[in-house]
């Protein structure tokens, strides 16, 4: 069921995510965001099964190289790693915990795809929504349409791009 101008008046909270296409019309979108409500527009909320699609395309398809992938994979196993080694270097035996060679065997083995996929979700899902929330800000207008204005802006780099090198 979408939200709409008859039942919009019913949200009593503090922020709505659209989890569907198009669960909001424009009418209760702009409601909602003159009552105080913060709205994730499905463009956002919706990256997780997009990029998904996307990567199975790449791994599975085009046969692109994964690379790009790994490095947020491995910023996170880094920093893991440094906290558990800061961790035991602060006992002073290792009563418990976990042997040297058992952490380092777990850390050092690589990602596999789960790893990859979480890692860019998030890495992207996190980077969209901060730029929406920027390009709201900056220019006064809603999360749903700062989100089109940037993808708006990406479609005409490309384009500019793709018109110069051609």
């Amino acid at each position: 069921m979408s939200i709409h101008k008859e039942n919009v008046q019913k949200i009593n909270a503090k922020i709505v995510i659209e989890v569907a296409n198009g669960a909001l019309t424009h009418w209760a979108d702009e409601y909602l965001n003159k009552e105080g409500t913060t709205v994730i527009p499905d463009v956002i909320a919706g990256l997780g099964g997009m990029i998904s699609c996307y990567f199975e395309f790449l791994n599975n398809i085009d046969k692109r190289d994964s690379s790009e992938l790994i490095k947020k994979w491995e910023e996170k196993s880094k920093s893991a790693m440094m906290s558990e080694l800061e961790a035991i270097l602060d006992k002073t035996h290792l009563n418990g915990a976990e042997s040297l060679l058992d952490i380092r065997e777990r850390y050092l083995k690589g990602p596999n795809e789960d790893d990859l996929l979480y890692g860019f979700l998030e890495d992207s899902s996190v980077k969209a929504l901060k730029q929406a929330l920027n390009t709201a800000d900056k220019e006064n207008v809603s999360i749903r349409v700062a989100a089109y204005m940037n993808g708006l802006r990406r479609i005409s780099h490309m384009y500019d791009h793709w018109e110069t090198t051609n």
